[in-house]
């Protein structure tokens, strides 16, 4: 057995810095036991935390090889002795033997990549703390051909402003403030091309190797690291037939080799650590926040740092300025941007909707209130209104609320609220798309592309030989695959059918305690019977509130069984894998989240018509459903049901990201409390790893959220017509929304892993697939269910003559629309091809002046002279002039290096303000 070393004391630092936290350092490390796994590697600093693996210690195992006992399984038999204590037996791969066997190549592994590693003992887990070198960083993103932004070669996104006496225009001034609402971010962006470890010293930062790659860069490239290592290509491993298939650490996770793995977030003054956490002056705005600490109080092994959790967690506050959304992808990686820039444009968008439907639903109450005032029930013949007059002014202000609620929605101007929502959604994809281009431009993934590695829980039963390189590559048959798509299909029926149930039962409640318990069905004969109140909390409050506890846990139950389906169907990438969930949860979810709404829109009033009486499944008169006989409609109620499933939904998932992370910590500190613990059991609870471990972990954050987003979009565009507030309901809940999921992954939730992307995938097609139906739902509503329908629509012909035109014209007018806002800027196009002719001109000039040691032939002057007049044509002077010094130097260095290598030290990079001249590039 290996002797534990102790680990670095860091009191002296935690003394001058943080009294406060001095104990429990010096607790916590007297606690950990830290050793190297070998003694040619040194000990990881905190900054360079790239990675950690996790396994539990349970018990020492102990391998009998030839009688020498070892911590280590031999490299070359199947066959081991373990000792447990005094018990010996013989065993062939035991579960946990193979774990300690994969753990011993897997390192060994690591370490063949360049790997170091460290190890930390706290408690029964163990860490093993990975650190990736700078050359193996440059490495893997030479191999993943990661873009990086070019030194000296910067562009300016917007012209910059120039001083003027004309005075402030008013539309540039709203255009500028929506810009800023939309994206707050860098405006100058660097020509990007993908990394080459020989010409490292082209790209912009790369003089300090130990700040080139941010924390989030180096723990996505350790995990692609990690991920490619296949320890089934280890000499040692070969000699096992168990070793069929790559094992790299999604395996070992898989199979429990490891229990866990994570990238640590970086360091803050909110959150213990093994360093100091520091503030810097330049980093605040407030100086009185700062601390002054003394450089002789800090260990050789720290340094000062700005708490980069703190700065984007500040101006992430700041939601009027809008998102940094360049700091949100510098620390969360693309893929999470990407969403968080969704939702900045849905909030956006969203504020002129708001304010037309806050304009419709006032006119509606105004209008409410003068019918009241100028209704008098002594003078009209019409009884029902008399008595739904009476009702109204003689209940309470509760049941006022709710009434006026569900007048409101339903006035003259619901065409023309239909009309504007429909054109709305139009408008907004068509300005995400042109977002989402300008930002995978500005991010440098506008070309991304990645070879995705096969799923560890991806099997093959047929395998086929590739002729050219003699491999075999086992794949899954279509038609095993296809059996499987069936099978859920048939449960997404079956799980559909139980919706329908769940919504029949809903109502069988409502109108049974509408017209039995509150006295609704002899209300015509007996009034004094009827109890106002108690219809309206029943059928207006529980039922939908039932409605929506149907709805969370039938989604909750699919989601489960729809994973488990996928897996079975057994996909070959995680890309696969993700849209055949993403389509079985969205199609399950559209079904549970609207069925109640449709049955309130276009079925519920039917039945009176197809049985006569309307009684639910014939059980007699106090089960008939309509949606009222007096001042309800069944827009109304729609209107209504809508207001609580909007304000009800979220509930769960606010109680699930908010409260239920302070609740598993109250817990479990008062379980612990409860336990009679030494000190040192405590302090493994305090320990940063320990912590980090405990955090809660949401490896697909994106698909949750987006999940949840989509349901909440489908209310406002299929149903608005219904609801004007909907639209200011949705941009409170997503305001509301952003910042809950912005402090959930910088406080509470385990740090992502900073995956790449260039859109939002799927998701993009299904909010398009709403957008459609939507104009088929609202001309529905507005004909069959709307006041507008009732009175102007009095025929079914005429009903279906307004659908018909309703559909065309807002069809066309999105047509139009789609034609009118390209789905990429012009600008981002001229920037593409702008880019794409320097770098052409770029490296030709490099490949000329590198062949200038060599007499050319006259085929090589020939092409350069059609390159660069190529060039010149669509390049202005200016740029060729600077283009034309870095090259030169460039070249100049590439030329006398020996060894073929394009970097140099000292290369003068053209200056920026040259390369924002550019003039746009006519499009062909």
């Amino acid at each position: 057995m290996e002797k534990l070393s102790n680990g670095t004391n860091f009191s002296h630092a935690y003394s001058k810095a943080f009294s406060t936290w001095e104990s429990r350092a010096l607790r916590t490390r007297r606690l950990s036991k830290s050793r190297t796994l070998r003694s040619d590697e040194v000990l990881v600093p905190f900054k360079d935390m790239d990675y950690v693996l996790v396994y539990e210690k349970d018990f020492e195992i102990e391998f009998v090889n030839g009688g020498n006992v070892s911590t280590e399984p031999a490299d070359s038999t199947e066959d081991y002795e373990v000792s447990m204590g005094s018990h010996r037996r013989s065993v062939f791969e035991a579960p946990l033997t193979r774990q300690r066997r994969y753990r011993h190549l897997f390192e060994s592994a690591m370490r063949q990549e360049g790997l170091s590693l460290e190890e930390e003992v706290v408690g029964n887990h163990v860490f093993i703390k990975v650190h990736t070198p700078f050359e193996r960083l440059s490495q893997e993103a030479e191999n993943i051909r990661l873009d990086l932004p070019l030194d000296g070669l910067s562009l300016d996104e917007e012209p910059e402003a120039e001083d003027s006496d004309q005075g402030i225009d008013p539309q540039q001034w709203f255009q500028d403030k929506m810009a800023k609402l939309l994206d707050l971010g860098q405006k100058t962006r660097n020509i990007s091309a993908p990394f080459q470890t020989k010409c490292k010293d082209w790209f912009v930062g790369l003089r300090d190797k130990d700040s080139y790659f941010n924390s989030a860069m180096r723990g996505l490239l350790t995990y692609y690291v990690l991920s490619s290592i296949d320890i089934s290509l280890l000499e040692e491993a070969t000699q096992s037939k168990a070793f069929h298939t790559k094992k790299g650490l999604p395996y070992l996770l898989m199979r429990r080799v490891y229990v866990d793995a994570f990238i640590l977030h970086d360091t803050s003054v909110f959150e213990p650590s093994p360093v100091v956490p520091f503030r810097l002056s330049a980093s605040f705005k407030n100086k009185e926040h700062d601390r002054e600490i003394s450089a002789s109080s800090l260990s050789q092994s720290t340094k000062v740092a700005p708490d980069t959790r703190v700065i984007l967690d500040r101006e992430w506050r700041q939601l009027l300025r809008g998102q940094p959304l360049d700091a949100i992808r510098d620390y969360l990686g693309e893929k999470i941007s990407f969403y968080f820039a969704f939702v900045g444009t849905l909030i956006a968008s969203l504020v002129i909707p708001a304010v037309i439907g806050l304009c419709v639903f006032f006119y509606g109450v105004v209008q409410k209130v003068q019918d009241d005032n100028n209704f008098d029930p002594n003078r009209t013949n019409d009884t029902r209104q008399a008595r739904a007059y009476n009702a109204t002014m003689s209940s309470s202000a509760f049941v006022y609320f709710v009434d006026t609620i569900k007048v409101a929605g339903d006035t003259e101007l619901t065409p023309f609220w239909a009309f504007s929502i429909c054109l709305w959604s139009t408008i907004f994809l068509e300005i995400w798309k042109r977002r989402q281009a300008l930002l995978a431009l500005r991010w440098n993934v506008d070309h991304f592309s990645f070879e995705e590695p096969d799923r560890p829980q991806f099997y093959g039963t047929m395998s086929e030989t590739d002729p050219l390189t003699g491999e075999v590559h086992w794949h899954y048959p279509l038609r095993q695959r296809a059996f499987k798509y069936v099978v859920s299909f048939a449960f997404f029926t079956l799980m559909t059918c139980v919706v329908i149930a769940s919504v029949l039962a809903v109502t069988l409640y409502q109108v049974y305690m509408a017209n039995v318990y509150c006295g609704g069905a002899n209300k015509t004969e007996n009034p004094l019977a009827f109890n106002a109140n108690c219809e309206a909390l029943h059928s207006s409050v529980i039922g939908p509130s039932l409605n929506t506890v149907s709805i969370v846990v039938l989604g909750k139950i699919y989601a489960y069984v729809a994973e488990r389906l996928t897996d079975w169907e057994n996909h070959r990438t995680q890309s696969q894998y993700n849209d055949a969930l993403i389509i079985k949860l969205f199609a399950f979810q559209f079904t549970n989240a609207y069925a109640s709404l449709f049955y309130t829109a276009f079925f519920r009033d039917e039945q009176q018509e197809i049985k006569g009486n309307g009684s639910l499944f014939g059980l007699g008169d106090a089960f008939k459903d309509s949606c009222g006989t007096d001042k309800d409609t069944c827009m109304s109620l729609l209107s209504l049901q809508l207001l609580v499933l909007m304000i009800a939904k979220p509930m769960p998932k606010f109680f699930y990201d908010m409260v239920w992370p302070f609740l598993k910590q109250i817990f479990r500190g008062h379980g612990l409390m409860k336990k009679v613990m030494d000190v040192e059991n405590s302090e493994i609870d305090q320990h940063y790893l320990v912590k980090e471990l405990y955090k809660q972990e949401d490896a697909e954050f994106r698909r949750d959220e987006f999940a949840e987003k989509i349901i909440q979009y489908g209310y406002l565009v299929l149903f608005a017509c219904s609801f004007p507030l909907a639209p200011l309901l949705s941009l409170g809940y997503n305001v509301f929304d952003l910042r809950i999921d912005s402090n959930r992954l910088l406080w509470i939730n385990r740090r992502p892993i900073p995956f790449r992307d260039d859109d939002i995938g799927m998701w993009l097609h299904l909010f398009n697939f709403i957008n459609y139906f939507g104009v088929v739902t609202n001309a529905f509503l507005i004909a069959f269910t709307s006041k507008f329908g009732s009175l102007y629509l009095r025929s079914r012909i005429s009903k279906f003559m307004f659908i018909v035109a309703f559909e065309h014209l807002v069809f066309v007018v999105k047509y139009l629309l789609t034609l009118l806002i390209p789905d990429v800027p012009e600008a981002v196009k001229g920037a593409k091809a702008r880019e794409r002719q320097l770098l052409t001109y770029m490296m030709s000039r490099v490949a000329s002046l590198t062949a200038e040691r060599r007499p050319p032939t006259n085929a090589s002057q020939n092409s350069r002279e059609r390159i660069s007049g190529a060039s010149r044509n669509s390049v202005t002077q200016m740029d060729i002039q600077a283009v034309q010094a870095a090259a030169h130097k460039r070249a100049l260095g590439a030329a006398n290096n020996n060894n073929n290598n394009c970097s140099q030290k000292n290369i003068q990079n053209p200056s920026s303000k040259d390369l924002r001249k550019l003039t746009p590039i006519p499009n062909n």
